[in-house]
């Protein structure tokens, strides 16, 4: 399957946001939220709605977001996303684009991508953020389901700022105890980046089941990275270093 989906907004004359283009092809569906579900009263939020079952393996699936100058989004999802494998062994592709204007922000952070057993899956973002922006944006990965041994799954992120990358990172999760690599067996991996106000000092949490740390990456940007199997404990480890 082939899908690409685009979603854009920008800063209508009376300084309220707006949905400019919401197009959407199967699986990759869109739908606004009602206006008493936003996180923030001025950021339209729209939810991603797996309209079938996907990524399957051999689909090229595509998502372009544009946050025009001075206007605000919010992105959450319904459910989380199952990477599967097909009948005949075919490697699955997801390529996220995102673009913030001048002044704008995006909150993104939906459910997250489970690799399920026998998948192939490579998930690409490429987020770029002009001066004055703000962007908050946390990737949720969980290595198979209850009981399973996850796929093969590929991450790959690359976010600039003024055309300046401070982001770029590749990560590779393979079948098996140890398939977050050097990192030991966890199952949950989160990143997450944040741009806009002022970085905080490095600071970590180590405890049975979790690993988190935030880290600054320059005076604008911080960046956090969480490993466990429990994604709660993963999540209030987050949180008490800030990201919530």
């Amino acid at each position: 399957m082939r899908a690409r989906s685009e979603l854009a907004v920008a800063l209508g004359a009376d300084g309220r946001t707006r949905l400019e283009v919401l197009r959407a092809e199967t699986p990759l569906l869109l739908r606004e939220s009602d206006v008493s579900l936003r996180c923030e009263p001025d950021a339209p939020l729209v939810q991603l709605v797996g309209g079938a079952a996907a990524p399957l393996g051999g689909d090229d699936l595509a998502l372009d977001v544009r946050v025009g100058e001075g206007a605000a989004l919010t992105v959450r999802s319904v459910a989380a996303t199952y990477a599967q494998p097909s009948t005949v062994p075919a490697q699955s592709t997801l390529t996220t684009t995102a673009h913030v204007g001048i002044g704008a922000r995006l909150d993104w952070w939906p459910e997250p991508l489970v690799s399920v057993r026998g998948s192939d899956h490579v998930a690409t973002t490429v987020v770029r953020v002009e001066e004055g922006a703000t962007l908050r944006w946390v990737d949720e990965v969980v290595l198979g389901r209850h009981g399973e041994l996850g796929g093969r799954v590929v991450v790959r992120q690359r976010i600039e700022v003024a055309g300046r990358p401070v982001c770029v990172h590749d990560a590779t999760f393979e079948p098996g105890d140890t398939s977050a690599g050097r990192h030991g067996s966890a199952r949950v991996a989160i990143t997450g980046i944040v741009h806009g106000p002022a970085a905080s000092t490095p600071q970590s949490i180590v405890r049975p089941g979790v690993r988190a740390a935030r880290l600054s990456v320059d005076e604008h940007t911080v960046a956090w990275v969480a490993l466990g199997d429990d994604r709660e404990q993963l999540h209030a480890a987050l949180a008490e270093l800030g990201l919530d």
